[in-house]
């Protein structure tokens, strides 16, 4: 996506028209982090001052991790396991690698 955006600006006459695309793709990942941010708040994985960071006004916020690196992935483990068995016809085969085989039409 960046390296088509990139060439599309060099291969562009405008500037302008350059300028609103590398805007687009700055508001979209943007857009991504601060959503990362506010999902991680509320999992009370990381704490910051204010409702939400914004670039260059909030630089300087320090950003708490509340849990250490390896807390973390047992929690992506654990809620990772949670939704397999709420999608899984039978949970216990889906955790202990079995396959589930549909039934046929």
């Amino acid at each position: 996506m960046y390296v088509s955006a990139l060439q599309q600006c060099h291969d562009s006459d405008s500037a302008l028209e350059a300028e609103d695309m590398l805007s687009t793709i700055y508001v979209h990942i943007s857009d991504k982090v601060v959503g990362l941010l506010l999902r991680a708040r509320k999992h009370k994985l990381i704490d910051f001052e204010g409702e939400v960071l914004f670039q260059r006004r909030d630089d300087d916020v320090p950003i708490f991790m509340l849990k250490t690196m390896e807390e973390i992935r047992a929690y992506v483990r654990e809620k990772e396991d949670e939704v397999r068995r709420s999608i899984s016809p039978n949970p216990q085969a889906m955790l202990q690698g079995g396959h589930f085989d549909p039934p046929s039409q």
